[in-house]
C-alpha cells in the first residue's frame, strides 16, 4: 500500500490518516448492508451474526497490524497519548 511506503520512510511520529474517501465508502457500505438486511427481512440472529462477523474482522485486522501506520495507532504505540497536565486543579 502507498500509506505503508510513506509511513516507512517517515519519522517515528509522522501522521498517516484515512482520507474522506475511505469514510464515505465505509458509510456507504454500512448503509448498503443495512438495506440488504432489511430487504432480506433477516431475523435478529442473522443481524447479530453479521455484526459479530464485522467486529471479529475488525479485531483481527487490528491484531495483525493493518492499522499500524495510522496516526492514532502510532501515537498510542509511542506513548505520546497522555492527558495534558491539569493546570490550577488540585
Amino acid at each position: 500500500m502507498a500509506a505503508e511506503a510513506l509511513a516507512a520512510a517517515s519519522p517515528k511520529l509522522a501522521r498517516v490518516s484515512l482520507g474522506a474517501g475511505f469514510w464515505i465508502l465505509t458509510a456507504t457500505a454500512i448503509l448498503a448492508l443495512v438495506d440488504a438486511m432489511q430487504r432480506a427481512q433477516a431475523g435478529r440472529v442473522a443481524q447479530f451474526a453479521v455484526i459479530a462477523a464485522l467486529a471479529i474482522a475488525a479485531v483481527i485486522m487490528a491484531r495483525t497490524g493493518v492499522f499500524g501506520a495510522l496516526s492514532l495507532a502510532r501515537e498510542y504505540a509511542s506513548g505520546t497519548m497522555r492527558s495534558p497536565p491539569r493546570s490550577g486543579v488540585t
